[in-house]
């Protein structure tokens, strides 16, 4: 019987993807869990979902846990989003506790902004309705701080809690954050965003504690030599720009079929290794 290759992530994982550009695009392809549990011989199981945040992949995996006899379980690899992303919690059973989707369906406005969840009004007495974008914005710079870093060590959490995870149940881990882990921090704050990414990392309280064997590309920011797979497999390195052969279209900068293959012989490259 083989092992399985435990993998969950936001769009770019997500087995079942449909462009939002491009809707009668038919996107079925495989995408890089799929091609990498191939390359692994190994079964898969990818719990990605579109618009997931770093709490829902995260406990998908978890659940996946309670679910799976470990010993069953070859590899677990996630992922990581951006750190803003938000989880919601739906109207419908059948989708679970937490998903990263926005629609009709989910009654809780939990938004993939701080500005505009709930739960950070509690951070701050001024954001007394914290759904409300301009409230959030008119806090100065040195207000905001204290919330995006309280957003991005919260996700750091996540990355944490699952390396103990895999080490206590001695299962192998590769993680790394596919998209950019501070992207769109720039909508909200007017510090230079790099000062922003070093004070965090820099400041996280588990900075020190996240294993740089199994988390490729860590410490996350290329100031510290870190990296996100999005942009190590999706630009080019001599100019330094968006390879458009490798995405959807140029509106719909998710990863086509090539792109998805890329992603699969970067990440079986880093796991070799």
């Amino acid at each position: 019987m083989k092992k399985i290759l435990l993998t969950s992530g936001c769009s770019f994982t997500h087995k079942e993807f449909r462009s939002t550009f491009h809707p009668e695009m038919d996107c079925t392809w495989d995408k890089w869990p799929e091609l990498l549990a191939e390359k692994l011989d190994m079964d898969c199981i990818n719990l990605g979902s579109s618009g997931a945040g770093n709490e829902y992949i995260y406990n998908s995996i978890v659940q996946e846990f309670l679910k799976t006899k470990t010993n069953r379980i070859g590899l677990v690899m996630a992922g990581w989003t951006q750190a803003k992303r938000f989880g919601y919690r739906s109207r419908r059973p059948n989708l679970g506790d937490l998903h990263g989707r926005q629609n009709e369906d989910f009654k809780e406005n939990i938004s993939n902004y701080p500005a505009r969840d709930w739960s950070l009004s509690k951070l701050h007495p001024k954001i007394k309705f914290a759904r409300t974008y301009n409230r959030y914005s008119s806090l100065t710079n040195k207000e905001k701080m204290p919330i995006l870093e309280h957003v991005a060590h919260r996700s750091i959490g996540f990355i944490f809690n699952l390396q103990t995870l895999c080490s206590n149940y001695n299962i192998p881990l590769k993680h790394f954050a596919m998209l950019d882990f501070f992207g769109h921090f720039s909508e909200e704050q007017t510090v230079p965003i790099p000062s922003l990414k070093q004070k965090i990392i820099l400041n996280s309280p588990f900075m020190n504690f996240i294993d740089e064997k199994s988390f490729i590309g860590w410490p996350l920011i290329e100031e510290f030599d870190g990296y996100c797979v999005w942009d190590k497999v999706m630009t080019s390195e001599e100019h330094g720009k968006l390879v458009h052969a490798d995405t959807i279209s140029k509106q719909d900068l998710h990863p086509n079929q090539l792109g998805q293959q890329k992603i699969a012989d970067f990440l079986y490259k880093k796991i070799k290794e």
